[in-house]
């Protein structure tokens, strides 16, 4: 059984159970997981000598939160304090209200989210998970958030990876914060082309009616978004344009890596 399994297990075994009882469960299971499958550094990949922690203490300094300033739309850091917007989103309206993303997107960043994505280092998900429970409270608590809907993939390419990341964080942070997420809600209709060597217009196309949201399950108003890496916002948009198609007042959105806004 992989940690992964594990969580899935513990997920079913409490399905009936309130938010509160599933985040102690949740807790409980991971202690268990620390001893079978010990956790790594997302940094040095180097196994963690202090199950306690999520990051060894070498390697602590690179991960300092966005800080001000800040676009006031998507949270990407800027340069320019009297900047109220970055360049995209002066350029480019979003459909989201507004969003945060954690940490800024660089090499030694996305080398962690490679590993955790491609190489079975589920157990970053937990740190990224409390980092977005330490730094993102607040936004959370602010936008008054009543639901969690993690940004789905596409059903053959969750087969062919295992898991879908955006979930598995969207799952801890919902337990640690005790707001239910809601995974039903939306899925993928169709494998698009990877947005990594896309422009920020051919990003958009390529997710054009990308998702689908499954009607009859949209009676809270506020919901949060989550994802791994924030960058033009096409996916983020595309989401939220089906998620508010169905009535919902507003989508925020909450990123554990963030891009640049210069």
């Amino acid at each position: 059984m992989t940690r992964t399994q594990g969580f899935r297990l513990l997920k079913e075994a409490g399905e009936n159970k309130a938010v509160g009882e599933k985040g102690a469960c949740m807790k409980a299971l991971e202690t268990m997981l620390n001893w079978i499958y010990p956790a790594h550094c997302p940094v040095c990949h180097k196994i963690l000598q202090n199950q306690s922690r999520f990051v060894c203490p070498e390697c602590e300094g690179i991960w300092k939160p966005v800080s001000e300033p800040r676009c006031r739309k998507c949270g990407k850091p800027l340069e320019r304090e009297e900047a109220e917007l970055c360049q995209d989103c002066a350029v480019h309206p979003h459909l989201y209200e507004a969003g945060v993303g954690i940490f800024s997107y660089d090499s030694k960043k996305k080398a962690s989210l490679m590993k955790y994505k491609y190489e079975g280092r589920r157990d970053y998900g937990r740190f990224y998970a409390r980092a977005c429970c330490a730094y993102g409270r607040e936004y959370i608590q602010r936008w008054g958030i009543q639901g969690i809907i993690p940004v789905p993939m596409h059903r053959r390419k969750e087969r062919m990876r295992g898991f879908n990341q955006a979930a598995l964080i969207a799952d801890l942070i919902g337990a640690e914060l005790g707001i239910l997420v809601y995974k039903d809600c939306l899925r993928k209709l169709c494998r698009t082309e990877s947005q990594k060597k896309l422009d920020a217009a051919a990003r958009r196309k390529n997710l054009q009616n990308a998702f689908q949201g499954i009607p009859g399950q949209w009676e809270i108003q506020r919901i949060l978004l989550v994802d791994d890496v924030y960058t033009t916002g096409s996916t983020v948009d595309a989401a939220a344009a089906e998620i508010l198609r169905h009535g919902v007042e507003k989508v925020y959105f909450l990123t554990v890596f963030i891009g640049k806004g210069f």
